[in-house]
């Protein structure tokens, strides 16, 4: 865990873009539940 307080690890910059990555998918998939929901509204 002493890895986690510097900062400067070769595996910081990569768990930052899995963040990113992760935050990415998730806001597409609630795009995509909003266009569904607004596609079965209209279909309605």
């Amino acid at each position: 865990m002493a890895q986690l307080e510097y900062g400067r690890e070769p595996g910081e910059r990569r768990r930052w873009a899995a963040e990113i990555f992760a935050l990415l998918l998730l806001s597409s998939a609630v795009v995509v539940v909003i266009l569904v929901v607004a596609s079965g509204f209209s279909a309605a």
